[in-house]
């Protein structure tokens, strides 16, 4: 995996009203190649710390910056710096007569005028990594059920 940065926040502040912040001096980087996974309960920032990377919300302050581009400036032009940040939101915004597939290379194909093939091959490569981190993450699911579940069971024939 290569060391290039491509997305980081430098003490990221959002709130919505004042003195509660939402997002708190939150520092965050991703590596080239990296693949991510924001997890928390419902209401604890992952939609709104999203949002802030694609500017679609303001933040208070702090840096966020792609390539090592300060895209966070209020002079930047928002709707170029989103031809490079894609979003997939959880179940709204999707177009239902289309496939998560055709929903996904919209944007590349339609807006940045991709070769279609070549984000084909991009979005199975992105799939495959998600395969291999949801067969972990159920094989580790599995093995702390079966941990939990074994010493209730020990000496039971079945």
């Amino acid at each position: 995996m290569s060391e290039t940065t491509i997305l980081r926040t430098e003490q990221l502040k959002k709130s919505y009203e004042k003195g509660k912040y939402i997002l708190n001096n939150f520092t965050f980087s991703i590596q080239k190649g990296e693949v991510v996974v924001i997890v928390g309960p419902s209401g604890c920032g992952k939609s709104t710390f999203l949002r802030c990377l694609n500017l679609l919300e303001p933040i208070d302050s702090g840096s966020i910056y792609l390539e090592e581009q300060l895209i966070s400036a209020k002079d930047k032009n928002a709707s170029k710096i989103r031809e490079k940040i894609g979003m997939v939101f959880q179940s709204y915004d999707l177009f239902p007569h289309k496939t998560i597939l055709d929903n996904l290379l919209l944007a590349p194909v339609k807006v940045q005028k991709r070769n279609k093939k070549e984000v084909e091959q991009e979005a199975e490569e992105l799939n495959k990594k998600k395969i291999e981190l949801d067969l972990e993450f159920r094989k580790e699911e599995f093995l702390s059920k079966t941990t939990i579940w074994w010493p209730e069971t020990k000496g039971c024939n079945r």
